[in-house]
């Protein structure tokens, strides 16, 4: 079967949807839709010199925010009117920043400033928001932005560095960059039961810290290792200090109950050295075979477990590194023949500066159309607010078809987020032969 059938002869190529939840109705602005909270509207219809005291009555009222309120079908959606709020009364500007929902409108941002209520030091806006919506979310308060603030690289950084989390949400997460957001977790949304709580894991599973020799870009690289005494199976995920360090992977395992799979957590170093190695199929099987897996495969076999083969090790990572897990199942099934590849950046193509507008499979795909080793299985995951991704979706799916390997494709509803990439590991963990 070729590409260009396989393409043809799949609904699932070409319907939206079909593989999970759908992505939030937008208006004309590019934004969520609007609506009026209606406790929040009928402080202004008190005297001027009564509403401060009754807005803070509200606010303790009214428990834990994002506030829920009228739910209702929009284009189809199932939407749940959401209410952000914040007290912040030093500020010139409030503006709400939802993992790629506000990304979206970084160069008209207006539709996500807050609505202060006159005579308070409460700001508040509502969007309806699909109820199954899993995102992290921050609040940026003080001076005021310009409306085409992320029209650049460095006025959205600005945007970033001065958010913060949501202090009446318990959920707490903490992102790449260090910094704290909080988590939005629609009334229908899925969690996996490991992560579901409102407080983040402490780190008590064990965890023992190598250093390696990098093979590509020379010096040391750590990597993180969690091995239960029962593990058949290795999972290689990039990114490491993030999952290790700021969501505590091992203690999620073992809250799941996954006795079977050691994870090798690799640390990334430096944004820069990050995007130097894993967009390049070349370059990460290298970093893998001469430097991590020996590595591990040592360690296991001190600890009087077998190292596994290609057949039962997983490459995983989420952005570049669920493009590197492709790449090293596509172009090196001898290294690992199953990959989690989480809103992976398919439309990388090397030496060609991404635009947001570019929606042309990149790299990995075309190398997977040439041919796909039929042993291999993958699970491919993405957010329902990631709609380029969306795209390259198919092409990825009829080149695996093509050569008889196996894609499990699969929408979470949310952004490019760890708010429910975390979810979406364990659940492909569950997907793959253990």
């Amino acid at each position: 079967m070729s590409v260009a059938d396989a393409v043809a002869g799949s609904d699932a190529a070409v319907t939206p949807g079909l593989w999970g939840p759908a992505a939030t109705p937008l208006g004309a602005d590019g934004a969520p839709r609007g609506v009026v909270e209606p406790r929040l509207a009928a402080l202004a219809d008190l005297p001027r010199g009564e509403r401060a005291a009754a807005a803070s009555a509200l606010l303790d009222a009214a428990g834990p925010t994002p506030w829920r309120g009228e739910r209702r079908v929009i284009d189809g959606v199932a939407c749940v009117a959401t209410t952000f709020v914040a007290e912040e009364p030093q500020a010139a500007q409030v503006l709400l920043h939802v993992n790629s929902l506000t990304d979206r409108i970084r160069e008209a941002v207006a539709p996500a400033l807050l609505a202060r209520v006159d005579g308070t030091d409460v700001w508040h806006l509502t969007w309806w928001l699909p109820e199954d919506l899993v995102a992290s979310y921050r609040i940026a308060a003080g001076e005021p932005f310009a409306l085409d603030v992320g029209g650049t690289r460095d006025g959205w950084l600005s945007v970033h560095e001065r958010g913060r989390p949501d202090p009446r949400n318990p959920r707490v997460l903490v992102n790449p960059l260090g910094h704290d957001s909080s988590v939005l977790v629609g009334p229908a949304a899925r969690v996996h039961g490991a992560w579901d709580r409102a407080e983040p894991p402490l780190a008590r599973a064990r965890v023992d810290e190598l250093t390696i020799e990098d093979p590509v870009l020379g010096g040391p690289r750590r990597v993180w290792l969690r091995v239960p005494a029962e593990a058949t199976r290795l999972l290689v995920l990039f990114d490491g200090a993030t999952w290790h360090r700021h969501l505590a992977l091992a203690d999620a395992l073992d809250a799941a109950g996954d006795r079977r799979t050691a994870v090798a957590m690799v640390d990334s170093r430096t944004l820069r050295e990050r995007s130097e190695v894993l967009p390049h199929p070349d370059r990460v099987s290298a970093l893998l075979e001469d430097g991590v897996l020996p590595a591990v495969h040592t360690a296991l076999r001190a600890g009087g477990i077998g190292a596994p083969g290609p057949e039962r090790t997983i490459v995983a990572g989420e952005s570049f590194g669920g493009l590197a897990a492709l790449g090293v199942v596509v172009t090196r099934p001898d290294l690992a023949r199953r990959a989690i590849a989480q809103s992976p950046s398919l439309h990388f193509k090397a030496g060609r500066e991404r635009r947001r507008d570019d929606i042309e499979p990149g790299d990995v795909v075309r190398l997977a159309e040439v041919g796909v080793d039929p042993t291999v299985e993958a699970v491919l995951t993405w957010g329902t607010e990631e709609e380029h991704l969306a795209l390259a979706v198919p092409a990825m799916r009829a080149a695996f078809a093509a050569s008889g390997a196996v894609l499990h494709p699969r929408a979470y509803a949310g952004g490019h987020d760890y708010a429910w990439w975390r979810t979406g590991l364990l659940d492909a963990l569950s997907t793959l032969p253990a």
